[in-house]
């Protein structure tokens, strides 16, 4: 069997999907609480990025709330961000995760929350503190990813 150099496997023949494109939106209110709203697909390709914005927020805050209602997919990668951020956080620091929902929710539930780190208005994998408010004002827009 001869193919002719047009010849495409079936893979090839569809065009690519439209990849889910990851976008972080950082947040500050009046008294300084930081929050990020993520949405699209957190995986290892924009890992590097998003940890980079994380720590940029733990510094302005000690209270980081990451809004997760927009997000769709997290790997083990992503996982990974929230366990160091969390272990190399200030000792009164804390990260309150809210809007969990999906796989995301579930890959939470089976791994489990690091120290330091809380859920609000979701299914909750066993965890250890409060929560405090997210109300937040706009300050600056980062999007993350191709």
């Amino acid at each position: 069997m001869s193919l002719s150099p047009h010849h495409r496997s079936p893979v090839e023949a569809q065009p690519p999907s439209a990849a889910v494109r990851f976008k972080c939106v950082c947040k500050l209110d009046a008294r300084g609480s930081a929050s990020l709203e993520l949405s699209g697909e957190l995986d290892r390709a924009v890992c590097g990025q998003f940890e980079t914005r994380l720590a940029e927020a733990q510094r302005a805050s000690s209270a980081v709330v990451l809004d997760l209602r927009r997000l769709t997919f997290m790997d083990g990668a992503g996982y990974a961000v929230l366990v160091r951020a969390a272990r190399a956080s200030r000792p009164e620091a804390k990260m309150i995760l809210t809007g969990c929902t999906g796989q995301v929710s579930r890959l939470l539930n089976l791994v489990g929350l690091p120290e330091k780190v809380e859920m609000q208005g979701s299914a909750k994998p066993a965890e250890v503190g409060s929560v405090a408010d997210s109300s937040a004002t706009s300050r600056s827009e980062i999007a993350i990813g191709a």
